[in-house]
Order: C-alpha cells, then sequence, then structure tokens
C-alpha cells in the first residue's frame, strides 16, 4: 500500500509539473511578440555571410534613431507655444476700475449730473480710461516668462481662432503701464485734473496679462507633431541590390538592411501565418524549458521531484520575460534598464549556483527574442550574468551585493564597447547613451533584497539572511537551552561547528547546516537532566526508571523539538535537522537492557525507535553522522589519529548499515571526504595540550 501510494504521488507530481510547464509556455509565447523573425543575420562592421541580397519588394528606407531624435529636437526647438486669450480678464478689469473711479467720487463729495455731459473732467477721465483700457486689452497683454522663445513668435487662440504673431505686436505688463503713463500725460497738458485723477484712481492698477500659455493644449499639439514625424526617408525599390557575399556591412548598408527587417517583421501577417508562427515560438520554448530540465536532473534532481521548487524557477522566469515585455513596448526605454542578473542571485539564494547560471542562460535566450538586437543582447547579459554570478559569495553580505552592481556596471561596459568598437570602427560613433541604462540597471540590482524576502515567504524557503539571524545565540529557544540544558547546549555548539566543516568539504550549503545543528536538541531544555551531557556528579535519573520509560523520555525530545521549532515557526529546512538527526534508528542503550531483563519476552522494538524521518539532504546525512560522532569522541581517553579514525568510520558504517542514508544523494566519494574531515576537525577540537610541571615550592 504504501509502494502505492509513492507511486500514485510521484505520478501525481510529474502531471503538475507538466501542466505548470505548459501553462508557462503558454504564457510566455502571449508574451512574446506575434511577427515574423527576419532570418538573415547581419551586424554592422562585419562581412556579409550570406548569398547577394536583393530588394524582394518595395520598402521604405527608415531614418535612423539619431535621424529621428535630431528632426525631434529641432521640432522642440522651432515649436511656436499656444497662448489663450481671455476675455473675461478685461472684464473683471473694467468692473474694478468703475467701483473705484466711483468710491473716490463719493469720498471726495464730487457730483456727475449726467454721464452725457462731459464738461467735468472726472467724467471725462473716467470714459478716457475705459478706451484706454478696452484698446490695451484688444492688442493684448502676454506674460513675460520662457515658454515665449526664441523666435519671438506665439500661436495665439482667440475665441476658436488661431493666429501665429510675433511677440512684439503685444503688450508687456511694463509696455502698457509706459503707454498709459504717456497717454496720461499728453492729456495732462489741457486738463491738470487728469494727473489727480490718475493719481488717485490710476489706471496702471488695472493692468495685469490676459494672454497665457496654455500648457494642455500646447503639449498635446507638440506630440501631434512628433507622432507625425515621417519615419523613412526614402524608398528601396524592389531588385535593387542591397549587399553582395563578402561585403563589409557599412553605414549605409547597415541602414537598407535594418529597413527591410523592420518592413519585413512589420508587414501584415495572415492568420495562417500567424497560427505557425506561434507553433515555431512553442518549439523553441519547448525545447529550451527541455534543456532547463535536463540540466536540472543531472544537478540538482530534488527540484524536480518538488513542485514548489519548480514552480519558484518557472515563476521567476516568468515574470522577468513579462517584465522585458513591458520594456520593450516604450520606445523611451531601453530593455538594458532591466537588472537581469537578479534571476541568478535568486535562484542561487535557495539552490545552487549550476543551476542559477543555466536557469539564467535559458532565461535570457528567451528574452533575446523581444531585445532589438538578439546576438548582441544575449552576448552582453550572458557574459556579464556569469562574471556577476562568480562574483557572489555570500548574499547575506550588503557589501557583496554592492561589489556585484559594481562588477556588473564594469562588465556591461567594457563588453559594450568591445561590441561597439568592432560594429563602428570609431569612439564618436558609440551610442553612449547605453552607459546610463547600464547605471541604472546596477543601481536596480541592488533592489534584489525585497525580492528574496518576498520569495522567501512566498514559498517557505529560508534565505542566508534568515539563517544568519537564526544563528544568534541571543535567539529565544537557543538561550532557553543554554539556560535549562547547558551541556546540550555545548555539545550544539560542538555539533555546528563539525558540521560547518564537514559540510563545506562536499560542497554542501554549510550555513543551512551550521544553524541546523545549533537547533537539532533543542527538545532537550525539557527534561534536560535525562540526557547525560546535563548530568552532574554522577546522578543518572535514569537509575530509578524502566528501560522502557527511560527509552521514552529519550526519544521524546525530538518530538518536543518539533513541537517548540513549529510554534517559534522556524522554517521547514531546520525542522528538518531536529526530526532526521536520529533518523529512523532505536534507542540501543535501552533497548539492551530492556532486552536483558525480558529475555524470554516478544520484544516490540517499535517503542525503541525514533518517530521521525531519515535525512533526505547531503546536509541533513552529515547532522546525523556529527552528533552520533561528537558524542561518541567526548568519551575517549585516546584522541590519537588511529583512535578517532576508528571511531568515525565504526559510527558511518554503522548509520549505512541501518540504511539510514538510503533517502539521500550521496556518494561514496563524499563519505571518504567525509570521513577524512571528521578526523581532522576532532584532532584539531582535542588536540594535544602540553604537560607543564608543578612549581616546585621554594
Amino acid at each position: 500500500m504504501n509502494k502505492q501510494n509513492t507511486l500514485f504521488k510521484a505520478n501525481f507530481q510529474r502531471i503538475i509539473a507538466v501542466l505548470l510547464l505548459v501553462l508557462v509556455i503558454g504564457i510566455i509565447t502571449l508574451l512574446l511578440p506575434a511577427e515574423r523573425k527576419f532570418k538573415l543575420e547581419f551586424q554592422k562592421g562585419k562581412l556579409w555571410m550570406h548569398d547577394d541580397l536583393f530588394a524582394p519588394f518595395d520598402f521604405a528606407l527608415y531614418k535612423t534613431s539619431d535621424e529621428l531624435q535630431k528632426e525631434r529636437d529641432s521640432l522642440k526647438s522651432n515649436f511656436v507655444n499656444y497662448f489663450r486669450l481671455h476675455n473675461d480678464i478685461y472684464l473683471k478689469q473694467k468692473e474694478k476700475f468703475t467701483i473705484a473711479f466711483y468710491t473716490y467720487i463719493n469720498a471726495n463729495n464730487k457730483t456727475i449730473i449726467e454721464q452725457t455731459d462731459s464738461s467735468f473732467s472726472e467724467y471725462k477721465y473716467y470714459t478716457f480710461g475705459l478706451k484706454i483700457l478696452h484698446n490695451i486689452y484688444t492688442q493684448g497683454i502676454i506674460d513675460n516668462n520662457d515658454k515665449i522663445g526664441e523666435l519671438g513668435k506665439i500661436n495665439l487662440i482667440r475665441n476658436k481662432f488661431v493666429d501665429e504673431i510675433r511677440v512684439d505686436r503685444l503688450y508687456s505688463i511694463t509696455a502698457a503701464k509706459v503707454e498709459i503713463a504717456e497717454i496720461i500725460s499728453s492729456n495732462a497738458l489741457k486738463d491738470s485734473n487728469y494727473l489727480t485723477l490718475q493719481k488717485n484712481v490710476p489706471l496702471r492698477a488695472f493692468i495685469t496679462p490676459n494672454i497665457r500659455y496654455d500648457k494642455v493644449f500646447s503639449k498635446d499639439q507638440e506630440a501631434k507633431m512628433i507622432q507625425a514625424l515621417s519615419q523613412a526617408r526614402g524608398m528601396i525599390a524592389s531588385g535593387t541590390k542591397i549587399v553582395s557575399n563578402g561585403e563589409i556591412v557599412d553605414d549605409a548598408i547597415y541602414h537598407m538592411l535594418y529597413s527591410l527587417k523592420k518592413e519585413y517583421e512589420m508587414s501584415n501577417i495572415k492568420d495562417k501565418e500567424l497560427y505557425f508562427i506561434y507553433i515555431g515560438q512553442i518549439i523553441l520554448l519547448l525545447f529550451l524549458f527541455l534543456l532547463l530540465t535536463l540540466f536540472i536532473y543531472n544537478n540538482q534532481m530534488e527540484i524536480l521531484s518538488n513542485n514548489k521548487s519548480t514552480s519558484f524557477i518557472l515563476l521567476v522566469v516568468v515574470f522577468f520575460v513579462a517584465l522585458a515585455s513591458v520594456i520593450s513596448r516604450f520606445s523611451q526605454l531601453s530593455i538594458y534598464i532591466v537588472p537581469f542578473i537578479v534571476i541568478p542571485i535568486l535562484i542561487k539564494t535557495f539552490f545552487n549556483h549550476r543551476v542559477a547560471i543555466f536557469t539564467y542562460i535559458v532565461s535570457i535566450l528567451i528574452i533575446a527574442f523581444l531585445a532589438p538586437n538578439s546576438f548582441e543582447f544575449a552576448f552582453i547579459n550572458i557574459v556579464t550574468g556569469v562574471i556577476a554570478m562568480y562574483s557572489i559569495r555570500n548574499n547575506y553580505k550588503r557589501s557583496s551585493l554592492f561589489w556585484t552592481a559594481l562588477i556588473s556596471l564594469a562588465t556591461y561596459s567594457i563588453v559594450y564597447l568591445g561590441i561597439a568598437l568592432m560594429q563602428e570602427g570609431s569612439l564618436k560613433a558609440i551610442n553612449y547613451e547605453h552607459f546610463i541604462w547600464f547605471g541604472w540597471n546596477s543601481l536596480l540590482l541592488l533592489t534584489v533584497y525585497p525580492f528574496i524576502y518576498i520569495f522567501e515567504k512566498l514559498f517557505g524557503y529560508v534565505s542566508d539572511l534568515t539563517l544568519i539571524e537564526l544563528s544568534d545565540t541571543n535567539n529565544p529557544l537557543l538561550r532557553e537551552l543554554s539556560e535549562k540544558a547547558p551541556g546540550t547546549f555545548q555539545h550544539s555548539l560542538m555539533v555546528s561547528n563539525l558540521v560547518e566543516f564537514a559540510v563545506s568539504k562536499i560542497k554542501g550549503k554549510t550555513l543551512l547546516a551550521k544553524v541546523g545543528a545549533l537547533y537539532h536538541d533543542i527538545g532537550k531544555a525539557e527534561n534536560a537532566m535525562y540526557f547525560t551531557e546535563n548530568q552532574k556528579n554522577n546522578d543518572n535519573p535514569h537509575s530509578q526508571l524502566e528501560p522502557e520509560e527511560s527509552a521514552k523520555l529519550i526519544i521524546n525530545h525530538v518530538l518536543l523539538g518539533e513541537k517548540k521549532a513549529r510554534k517559534a515557526k522556524l522554517p521547514q529546512e531546520i525542522i528538518d535537522f531536529i526530526m532526521t538527526h536520529h533518523g529512523t534508528s532505536k534507542v540501543r542503550y535501552f533497548l539492551h537492557a530492556y532486552q536483558t531483563q525480558h529475555k524470554d519476552e516478544q520484544i516490540n522494538e517499535e517503542n525503541f525507535k525514533y518517530p521521525a524521518y531519515k535525512p533526505h539532504t547531503k546536509e541533513l546525512a552529515v547532522m546525523m553522522m556529527s552528533d552520533s560522532i561528537e558524542a561518541a569522541a567526548r568519551s575517549l581517553t585516546d584522541y590519537s589519529q588511529q583512535t578517532l579514525s576508528k571511531l568515525v568510520n565504526s559510527i558511518i558504517d554503522r548509520i549505512i548499515d541501518e540504511r539510514q542514508l538510503d533517502d539521500v544523494e550521496i556518494t561514496f566519494k563524499d563519505l571518504t571526504i567525509l570521513r577524512i574531515a571528521f578526523v581532522e576537525k576532532l584532532m584539531s577540537i582535542y588536540h594535544a595540550r602540553i604537560v607543564y610541571p608543578e612549581l616546585v615550592k621554594k
């Protein structure tokens, strides 16, 4: 029945993995551009290695990005902004002037008998002032700002009509006030009351701009003009020879090839052609993921047997393909701004670096379908990614990530410079804007820590950062162990050092093994005195118990440890160290004692068996060996190399004989390395000390 359940579970996991793969291929296919791909590869400055090429159809000769940018810059510098004339401003200022005038008349007890009676200078001033304001506001008063531009022209919107006029035909605030002062002065020669009235009801106080810059309309019109720019600057007729075999692809030829490629890929696709394009994309994606699957199968097979791990890797790939797809739709952004090096950093955090690098390469090959120059993009990113990955030694050190960002920036820049020099043959022709995008890429790379945290919580993984936090001996669980079971705590520290050293020799996860060893015996904090390392003065409480009761107390430390760990929400990877450090072995000492006392009875050995499971990773296997070896080494009196070798070999052989390593992918080479490593570390711990002679009393 167990075999059937195991087989069913394995088949179910395979079905889920296949469904996930199909889903991912479907999503990526939708993210890739549904367009033809120009089948002839070419690079500027390289020889044309194909047959002579003739234009297969009439196509537009597209302007280069530099030409288009120059035209856009020229359009912007010569663009005439739009200003709007606001009639309501004149009406408001006219009303303010009228109120101010009559307020002055009433305050000075002056009377205007009839508004039609022009014998009174006060009324003349009023009607004259209205006329001046009307004339000035009709001509227009404009803001003095930088939106007028160097051309000295504006597009003036009057109601629904637009006129392009020179600014010198309009009033500025200063010019309008000067104009009023001159008119008042000339009329004051005829009637001095004008000066008095101008002083008390000054017309210049009612001057304010009525022609204002319309930002929204101007930007809209500018955008429409830029959008209307022609992308082409000529035509190439069908049958025209473009390039000959062996000819160097210079600027002119490259321009024609680029235009032909663009026209070919942008041309309308029939439904039948679209169908075949999708099939082609699916085939390529299928083989890329097949390569990734085969590589993982031969390097870290346990990933494929865990749907959580499979989902994680596929999600990382899909996320960055989607991000690249979004960026490629914005012409203002370069795909080089995306820090694709985050892909291997994320995967290396939870798996090994080989899987990380190969996943990264597969991802870059997929994303290359979205890049303008696929070969250049793939070459630059693969070289940079591999170099950057090998520069990371410890993900949990902030300085390590900082140096990785600097190394990636330098590699991006140098590799691109090499390609550009090969293509352009000149420093002047290089597009230096790429270096800005590389800089942004490196800055964004520093944001990888939030990604690690999100994926760690989402998939229940444990990162090096979390392990560093857990290794603090002030952690409540470790502090409790040190207070209640100091002997066990010291044992855990010794095992931790032993495990770390041994795992490093077989290229395992040393930090995980070290931290797991610290927590493996936390269950002994309960009933601490029932474990020999915590007993004093040879006071052994087991002498008062039956062997079966003693065995139960010993066995329970695993279950109690698991309970404490889950309550403290420790990661499952750490709980595995608690549950597997004795595997499914038996408490042999008390089993033997029980057998001695009950020779004629049929003994249920399950009562003396640890209710846990066997190690399933190298780190867990080394933990099991280290725990037994360290405990046994404490009882030795002779710490010679021969004695230690005998001890290590006997314990490892016993673990193998008990089939505790059946679920671990561990080789005989690994075991040989471990045997040597254990002896080496034990000798350094229990090194011979110099015997000092007793001081002779004088």
